[in-house]
């Protein structure tokens, strides 16, 4: 079984940063949310973690993983779109810079966005990424994991799966 979460919440979400490839730490509340998914998560028999190498979910994995007293594979595959020189900014302020350049890609979470034009990554980059960590999971079926990764990431991984999820924050996803 593979179980999938998002990171929870972090120090620039109240701010809506974009954060893309920017290392942003959990927020306290973050941690508090990471130690709720935990409890949640002790009821399946998790056997290994593999966690997006970027702070946010590194931080989120480990809270997991020392409360579940399992082992942390972390993977650069199973990060976030990278979304360039927009990375950093407020959404309103990458809206009103960039106009529908940016609102279209921003609001097509699996479909067919493209920062390659901000020096990010588009659709087929990240699928290509999630598509190879997760075969490469896919074929452990001997494991029960979790992967621990991004929103539109893992939503673009699942619409190629034939699931048309937006994946949340503090949700768990099997």
């Amino acid at each position: 079984m593979i179980y999938f979460i998002t990171h929870t919440k972090t120090i620039w979400d109240d701010k809506k940063r974009i954060k893309g490839h920017s290392d942003v730490g959990l927020s306290s509340q973050g941690k508090k949310d990471a130690k709720i998914l935990a409890r949640k998560l002790e009821k399946h028999s998790i056997d290994i973690i593999y966690s997006s190498d970027l702070k946010r979910a590194r931080e989120t994995a480990t809270i997991i993983s020392e409360l579940l007293k399992i082992d942390i594979i972390f993977d650069k595959r199973l990060r976030e779109c990278s979304f360039g020189k927009l990375e950093g900014l407020k959404k309103d302020v990458a809206e009103e810079k960039f106009g529908d350049n940016f609102t279209v890609n921003w609001n097509d979470q699996y479909l067919k966005y493209d920062f390659s034009a901000f020096g990010g990554e588009n659709k087929n980059q990240v699928i290509s990424r999630m598509l190879d960590i997760y075969n490469e999971i896919y074929k452990k079926e001997e494991q029960s994991v979790l992967i621990v990764g991004h929103s539109r990431s893992l939503s673009t991984l699942f619409y190629h799966l034939g699931k048309n999820t937006i994946v949340e924050k503090n949700k768990i996803y099997k």
